[in-house]
């Protein structure tokens, strides 16, 4: 019976050291001794030993493993943090560049009827020069018979910048004539 106490106090110091702790070691080397010397066979103590060595063993395995899955846990908590920093970096790039976007697209449509503009002011001017050439000969043929007629009066009807029609007029020299040709039909 002194020798289970005993042995039993071994087994309560092994159980609370931690591991390979020195007065583990003492322990472990007592409760040997005892097993050896000792018939504590008969009483079950090498089974609830065993049992007690095992949990312990197992309890060191699952903090490790504990331990591990901390550390596994932190380091993903690391990453998510590093996800969402760059998550909203990337949504602020994102706001600026549609930010950015919707203003090209508002110079675009800007650009777009500046261009329309301009191709309606082409036309008229278009118009215009064509108008001048049709009319040129007339006028050429009116200023030929007003000239024969009176050499007195001198009337021009190319002077004024705007038609009947209400069609600008360009004044070209003879010379620029054929240089527009491209623009008549």
């Amino acid at each position: 019976l002194q020798a289970l106490t005993e042995a039993m106090g071994y087994l309560t110091i092994i159980i609370s050291s931690p591991h390979d702790d020195a007065k583990e070691i003492e322990a472990d080397a007592a409760i040997d001794r005892l097993l050896q010397n000792r018939k504590l066979e008969q009483t079950g103590f090498p089974r609830l030993y065993n049992t007690a060595k095992q949990m312990k063993q197992h309890l060191r395995l699952t903090a490790m493993e504990a331990d591990s899955h901390i550390t596994d846990m932190n380091n993903a908590h690391k990453s998510t943090i590093k996800t969402r920093k760059k998550n909203d970096n990337l949504k602020r790039i994102l706001i600026n560049t549609a930010s950015e976007n919707a203003k090209l697209h508002n110079q675009i449509a800007a650009l777009l009827s500046d261009i329309e503009s301009l191709k309606k002011e082409m036309k008229l001017v278009v118009r215009s020069v064509r108008y001048y050439f049709n009319n040129s000969e007339y006028e050429s043929e009116e200023k030929e018979t007003i000239h024969e007629n009176d050499d007195s009066t001198h009337i021009s009807t190319s002077s004024s910048l705007v038609t009947d029609d209400g069609c600008a007029t360009i004044r070209l020299e003879e010379k620029k004539r054929t240089r527009f040709r491209w623009l008549l039909p």
